[in-house]
């Protein structure tokens, strides 16, 4: 059942489950409809309500203290599905669309490699493999509804007769990602979790504080409180913290009474290594044929079986260690997409409006960090409007290609000095809002300069074309990007010098507290951490079971 903690009695009294689960995001959905097959109580603690709100929404503020990110009150969405709400993918920009929907999200396992220890990769090292994952990478394809366990550009290429780039060699590939509906968690599933008979959900209930038992090995209970302000606790045997890669370090900083540097932080680990996945746009492709890239093409948009799914290029394991290079994936595109534009193109008018009006505020600082980090965008939004002058003078219209815009979407190689603090600023509740800081180094983009410029060898070498205005140095520009993946902070090792929690997601010292989510990541690949999180999360259900 869902039951709103404002208006509810419950929250006037302590309450007892088998298992809490702090947030009804993926994670903590997932986990809740795997666990209760085993016909346990599950209580759900979801700070928002069923859609997102404004003053839920604040709840998610802070500051960003290093590199240029998004507002963190706009970086996830705090609501019953959490940031699913936020998917979607702007389908003027891919090759070919048909009538997909825009509400889907980018979904695909990660390699074999990103759980290995690289000894080019610093704090590189899963203590899991993907072979222990593929099971439930298996059973999370179910979950979200999409295709077959298959992302081998030789299995669609011969399932629909599409053409990937054919690179004589295999040092340059191609893979595949699928594509889900956005609504699955909060519409499906929420209606499933409805008429459930074990699983209950409170919408509106902040978790305030992890409460330890005295010995510190174990939790007791967990606070939280009512939008209204109903104060109560939820008494379990297990707690599983499914909150997402910044509150759930965050929580885990504020609950300190007893561990007086917040829970599971002995070692000073919570709330380091926040990682993203950085993403640029950067280069043309010029392509000597485009027979791989017009509609029918395996790096569009496709649908099989009613999933859609999409080629992009990668590297070899062979050529990653050979360069030394993390983990990457380069996107096709007919252009920038217009969707990128919006947010600097609002900022560009409260600029005006704030010079106009004279108006020194938060909201303009906000609006020049906007600027500055959408250079590219701006810039092709700027030429754009030249263009567009020039034609309307009289000047003669080209339809003549230009080529193909380049995105890549990178794996960030672990660092202990990007993470999450408590700030002196506090919420709503009263809590400390966090500080961010994501600090991208200049070897995060040596590593992606080099993985182009492998790309654009291989394809002047087989004659199938290349890539023109390359990155021409290492410095980290103002316009790569993060993809609202929050990752690395509560991360996974048998060593707790090295990690939070261990390959059961248990925490470090604590016998009955578990963490959900892509939080729990030691490094993450180039893939959207979603499949991932889902299948660590039902592998944590079935331990738990």
């Amino acid at each position: 059942m869902i039951i709103d903690a404002n208006e509810s009695e419950n929250t006037k009294k302590d309450l007892h489950t088998d298992i809490c689960v702090v947030g009804a995001g993926i994670a903590g959905i997932a986990f809740a409809r795997e666990i209760a097959k085993s016909g346990k109580e599950v209580l759900l603690l979801e700070s928002g309500g069923l859609e997102p709100k404004d003053s839920a929404q604040e709840l998610n503020s802070g500051k960003n203290t290093g590199r240029p990110y998004y507002e963190l009150n706009e970086a996830r969405e705090r609501a019953f599905g959490g940031s699913s709400h936020m998917w979607h993918v702007d389908k003027e920009w891919q090759i070919n669309t048909g009538s997909l929907p825009e509400e889907i999200v980018r979904l695909r396992g990660m390699d074999a490699i990103d759980f290995r220890k690289r000894e080019w990769v610093p704090y590189s090292g899963w203590p899991i493999s993907k072979d222990d994952l593929d099971p439930y990478y298996s059973q999370a394809h179910e979950l979200f509804k999409i295709g077959p366990y298959q992302y081998e550009a030789d299995f669609w290429e011969e399932k629909l007769g599409l053409k990937k780039i054919p690179f004589r060699k295999n040092r340059v590939k191609t893979t595949v990602f699928q594509f889900a509906r956005n609504n699955i968690f909060y519409t499906d599933y929420r209606r499933e979790l409805e008429a459930s008979d074990n699983i209950t959900v409170y919408l509106n209930a902040t978790a305030l504080e992890i409460k330890l038992r005295e010995n510190a090995k174990s939790v007791a209970s967990v606070k939280a409180r009512s939008s209204a302000g109903n104060e109560f606790t939820v008494n379990a045997t297990t707690y599983v913290l499914a909150q997402g890669g910044l509150e759930t370090p965050r929580l885990m900083l504020l609950s300190n009474n007893v561990m007086n540097m917040g829970v599971g932080n002995h070692n000073d680990l919570v709330g380091r290594f926040f990682m993203e996945h950085p993403h640029l746009w950067t280069g043309k492709l010029i392509p000597s044929d485009q027979q791989y890239f017009q509609n029918g093409s395996l790096y569009g948009l496709n649908v099989y079986d009613s999933v859609p799914f999409l080629g992009k290029i990668v590297l070899s394991d062979d050529v990653m260690k050979e360069e030394r290079l993390m983990n990457h994936s380069l996107n096709i595109l007919h252009r920038i997409p217009m969707a990128s534009l919006l947010k600097p193109s609002r900022a560009f008018h409260g600029l005006k409006k704030s010079f106009k009006t004279l108006d020194i505020s938060r909201q303009m600082v906000r609006d020049f960090k906007t600027l500055a980090s959408n250079v590219d965008v701006v810039s092709y939004a700027a030429w754009n409007k030249i263009a567009q002058k020039r034609n309307n003078k009289g000047y003669q219209r080209t339809n003549k290609f230009d080529g193909y815009q380049l995105n890549i979407m990178s794996e960030q190689a672990p660092n202990p000095n990007s993470r999450v603090i408590l700030g002196q600023e506090r919420d709503a509740f009263g809590q400390h809002k966090m500080n961010l800081s994501w600090e991208v180094s200049r070897d995060d983009m040596r590593s992606m300069r080099r993985f182009l410029e492998i790309i654009n060898r291989e394809l002047k070498k087989d004659s199938l074309g290349e890539i023109i205005s390359l990155p021409s140095d290492d410095s980290v520009p103002d316009s790569l990007h993060g993809g609202y993946h929050h990752m690395g902070t509560t991360r996974m090792s048998d060593d707790p010098k090295q990690g939070v929690v261990d390959k059961n997601c248990r925490v470090h010292g604590m016998n009955n507290l578990y963490v959900a989510g892509s939080s729990v990541f030691p490094t993450c690949g180039y893939a959207n951490p979603t499949l991932t999180l889902a299948a660590l999360t039902l592998r944590l259900a079935d331990h738990l079971k």
